[in-house]
């Protein structure tokens, strides 16, 4: 999903010689398809910061944890690590 579509344009290059789904060619779909969607950026901020919350989710379910205390310590440790590379919460 993330990924898809990279570059829509690529699409006019493929070909589908196959008979799998009939009388259709499953080209024509995905490059209307891609078409309508939206792009978007997703930063690899995002992974680090996702990192935190699933260490705190893990401490909950393996060490009982508190969970409103897991959930402060993950978004502590998101703000210290935003906060070092000058972007402000």
């Amino acid at each position: 999903m993330q990924l898809f579509p990279s570059t829509p344009d690529s699409f006019s290059q493929l070909t589908y010689g196959g008979d799998f789904f009939g009388d259709q060619d499953p080209l024509d779909f995905f490059s209307t398809a891609a078409e309508s969607v939206p792009e978007s950026f997703i930063s690899t901020w995002e992974t680090i910061i996702g990192g935190f919350f699933t260490a705190e989710i893990t401490e909950v379910e393996t060490s009982g944890k508190d969970p409103e205390r897991a959930w402060d310590d993950a978004v502590a440790q998101s703000q210290k690590v935003l906060a070092k590379r000058g972007v402000e919460v």
